[in-house]
């Protein structure tokens, strides 16, 4: 079983206290300020989630936990999924939308280690369900791509 692990980026956190920080030195508005406190706490705490992402030989696992408490959990069977995109995001990572034959997708995305990706496509191999591959993520595996 292969385990990842993704956090939000610190810097987002950050730049939105930076940015309500300064909200309260020009407001003299009670509610404002206790809006704007209640703003910040929100993004510190939201520092704390933790997205989790296992491969196994049988399944795929996703949940999302704040601390040691699972807030969401979804085990997922290789005949429940409809189809893997892998996509490019940003300039150079790579990260993939798994789409259910019912439910919500989930996004697989600056998961560490890096390999994930590569394990998905092993996966889909493995159990034949159906990928796709954007051109410009092709370009980052290093792959040709034929024109259109």
């Amino acid at each position: 079983m292969k385990k990842y692990q993704a956090k939000i980026n610190p810097i987002y956190i950050l730049t939105y206290l930076i940015l309500l920080t300064s909200l309260l030195f020009i407001t003299t508005s009670t509610i404002v300020v206790v809006l704007t406190l209640i703003l910040m706490l929100s993004f510190v705490l939201v520092g704390f989630l933790r997205f989790n992402f296992q491969i196994s030989n049988k399944k795929l696992t996703y949940y999302v936990s704040f601390w040691k408490f699972k807030l969401m959990y979804k085990e997922v069977q290789p005949s429940d999924i409809k189809m893997i995109n892998f996509k490019r995001i940003g300039r150079s990572k790579k990260g993939a939308i798994i789409q259910m034959q019912k439910g919500s997708n989930f996004r697989i995305v600056d998961f560490k280690p890096d390999t994930v990706t590569d394990d998905l496509e092993k996966f889909s191999g493995k159990h034949n369900i159906p990928l796709h591959m954007t051109k410009d993520y092709m370009k980052l595996q290093g792959l040709s791509v034929n024109p259109d």
